[in-house]
């Protein structure tokens, strides 16, 4: 449990928020910071409990609930699975269990979900789910006001609201556009922990995604217009956290270089606020806006690795998967990273509609010239709600597999649990991991665990420690 040391008017817990995610390695509940510095802002009292410290979490819980009047319970979600194949792990099961025993604790307390994660399929997450409300979007402005009304046992009214009373009765509001992203007062004692265990801790520069790539659901589940922080709000983070010894960082942008210009200028405000201390961080960026300047930046500023999410190489697929990039900006953005000796990661994700032997070894093919230090490669495309690529999918008629890979009815399924799609003349092939291996031949820098493999899960969240390696050494 993690304590909480505010002058709150209320001298009991108010309202319990969970992290019910214990994926590894742990990754900072960013979401409960910004609903946790929300509630505080309005005093009203909070606990937060994170399984992912918690030896007996529903042991605690019942004894917060016994000893406390609580209004409501907060559960942020965010992920509803890992997006991998062969080996998907699927998160919802476990949230709707813990729904069901907090409403067997405590009938009359409200649950509320939220998070990236709800926000992608949020009619179809809380009918699974069974949680009397759901908030769309960010919840820093609607999840204090929600707190207050259900407190003075008030209509329940709120932007992005889901209230859920039955599976043919669930109604939902419009969430709030283009409110700005509020200036955010770290939770240095719990990042503290995290940094401790997993070694890195999440900052974010900007919220959203101004790309449409067919298969992602950034945009659905952020917004799909970026919003800037403020470069000052964000030097302050950096630094709070450098006070206490907290000095590897992951950036949680979407795209870290679009816009460029802010990129350039949060890496300027890095370079101020870490002058003559030891610090690393890290990023996902698209190789369509990168530049000279950026690349001495993030030198200048001791960026130890880039991530890209270049997923192919031969330009036909690029423009069908809806990458608003090119091949030349994959070996531009490579040869700019090379030159500043920034270490880089290319994530290839294959499989997608249209996709051949032919299309596969142009990729393999030319990634191999570019200047990069880890190719890593995935097959097989989550399919989401309300994305191009599902459009696409029920357009032509294709068929999705499940992570078993075994086909399933794609009318019927309601894509809440994972579903993939993968080309079928890449299917139909027993050898193609050998087909794959075989292209590749000898490069040490790829990283493929094929589409029999059930390795590749862990490895998914150690990309950045990959890169450090190269960096140090």
């Amino acid at each position: 449990m993690i304590e909480v040391k505010n002058n709150f008017i209320s001298s009991s817990v108010q309202v319990l928020l969970i992290n019910p995610n214990r994926i590894i390695p742990p990754v900072a509940p960013l979401a409960l910071e910004y609903l946790s510095d929300a509630l505080a802002k309005c005093n009203i009292s909070y606990n937060i409990i994170d399984f992912c410290f918690e030896k007996e979490p529903i042991r605690t819980i019942k004894n917060i609930i016994n000893q406390n009047t609580i209004t409501c319970i907060g559960i942020t979600i965010r992920n509803t699975d890992n997006s991998c194949f062969p080996n998907s792990e699927y998160f919802l099961p476990e949230i709707k269990n813990l729904v069901s025993i907090l409403k067997s604790i405590s009938p009359e307390v409200p649950i509320v979900v939220g998070g990236s994660g709800f926000s992608t399929m949020p009619e179809k997450i809380i009918d699974f789910c069974k949680a009397d409300y759901g908030i769309i979007g960010a919840s820093s402005d609607s999840f204090p006001i929600l707190v207050n009304q259900l407190m003075n046992k008030t209509k329940v009214q709120v932007p992005g609201l889901v209230k859920y009373e039955s599976s043919k009765n669930i109604t939902i509001n419009e969430p709030l556009k283009n409110s700005p992203i509020p200036n955010l007062k770290r939770d240095l004692d719990m990042n503290r922990k995290y940094f401790k265990k997993s070694g890195i801790v999440g900052i974010e520069t900007k919220i959203g995604c101004n790309f449409s790539c067919i298969y992602c659901i950034d945009p659905i589940s952020k917004c799909h217009k970026i919003k800037q922080k403020n470069i000052d709000n964000i030097g302050n983070e950096f630094s709070d956290f450098l006070s206490i010894g907290i000095n590897n960082f992951h950036i949680c942008d979407s795209e870290f270089n679009d816009p460029l210009n802010h990129a350039i200028d949060v890496c300027k405000e890095i370079y101020k606020r870490s002058k003559g201390k030891e610090i690393g961080w890290y990023c996902y960026a698209t190789p369509a806006y990168f530049s000279e300047e950026l690349g001495f930046w993030l030198q200048k500023s001791k960026c130890n690795g880039v991530i890209f999410c270049s997923d192919h190489c031969d330009d036909s697929m690029l423009l069908y998967l809806n990458k608003q990039f090119t091949y030349r900006d994959i070996v531009t953005s490579s040869s700019i990273c090379s030159k500043y000796k920034i270490p880089q990661l290319h994530c290839i994700l294959l499989g997608g509609p249209g996709e051949n032997h032919e299309s596969i070894k142009t990729c393999i093919e030319k990634i191999k010239i570019v200047k990069t230090d880890i190719i890593k490669i995935n097959v097989g495309f989550r399919v989401y709600p309300n994305t191009q690529l599902e459009s696409r999918i029920k357009t032509n008629n294709y068929s999705l597999i499940n992570q078993y890979g075994k086909i399933i009815n794609q009318r019927k399924d309601n894509l809440l649990e994972p579903a993939f799609f993968i080309s079928k003349d890449i299917l139909d092939d027993h050898n193609f991991d050998l087909f794959v291996r075989n292209i590749i031949n000898e490069d040490r820098r790829f990283i493929f665990y094929g589409i029999q493999s059930q390795s590749n899960r862990a490895a998914y969240h150690y990309d950045w420690m990959k890169l450090k390696e190269i960096y140090n050494n």
